[in-house]
């Protein structure tokens, strides 16, 4: 797919050598396959026509901090903050690379806006749970399985969150964390969570750890019958 996808951005480049759309498009297949250096050569391009473009500077940013230049690559996340301030992902993008980093209260502070701004992206509540579990002195009863969903979110976020929660009710917590009961809880998975006995839901969860291998709409299909 991404193979593919870098053959017809090249294309569109023969006919056109500034298209922005195209050079964007490579920049983010560059990323996708670890070409870090590459990325960065196309997303100059971009910046050369258009130095307002938030997405540019945030793509820069990753490519910079896989490259190990920690520091302008922070710069460059600013920078995309800076353009598009109401953009979740631009601040999604430097909380993820600084959870990476260890930076662990600044990562939360960005993750908490980015979850702010787009409160029903699982993958952002996962982030910001793994950032707060991260921040504590020390690791609770639990708190490592949590950590475990949290990290391994990228193929099916809204399943892992779904998880997490269950994982957090059976712990008797009563508070809903990053309100993440109402974002499991939503038409896409709709299951009774609320008012479950602690049987029902770890009736629920070995459903969900069964379902775990199989793909994402056949997946919820086993864990909502």
């Amino acid at each position: 797919m991404a193979l593919e996808a870098l053959r017809a951005y090249r294309r569109v480049l023969t006919f056109d050598g500034r298209h922005l759309e195209a050079l964007l498009g490579l920049a983010r297949v560059c990323l996708l396959l670890g070409e870090f250096e590459r990325a960065l050569e196309y997303l100059t391009l971009v910046l050369v026509q258009r130095r307002d473009m938030a997405e540019a500077y945030r793509l820069r940013g990753i490519a910079m901090v896989n490259l190990e230049l920690v520091e302008s690559g922070l710069d460059a996340f600013d920078r995309a903050i800076e353009l598009a301030p109401e953009n979740a992902e631009m601040w999604f993008s430097r909380g993820t690379s600084l959870l990476e980093l260890g930076v662990l209260g600044r990562a939360e502070a960005d993750l908490q806006r980015a979850h702010g701004l787009a409160s029903a992206d699982a993958e952002i509540a996962l982030r910001l749970l793994e950032a707060r579990l991260c921040s504590r002195a020390g690791l609770e009863a639990g708190d490592e399985a949590l950590l475990e969903v949290a990290r391994g979110c990228e193929e099916d976020p809204l399943f892992a969150l779904l998880e997490a929660e269950l994982l957090w009710r059976l712990r008797g917590e009563e508070r809903d964390f990053l309100s993440i009961g109402r974002l499991a809880s939503s038409p896409n998975l709709s299951l009774p969570l609320e008012g479950s006995d602690e049987a029902e839901l770890e009736e629920l969860l070995e459903r969900l750890h069964s379902a775990r291998l199989l793909p994402p709409a056949t997946r919820r299909n086993a864990i909502t019958r």
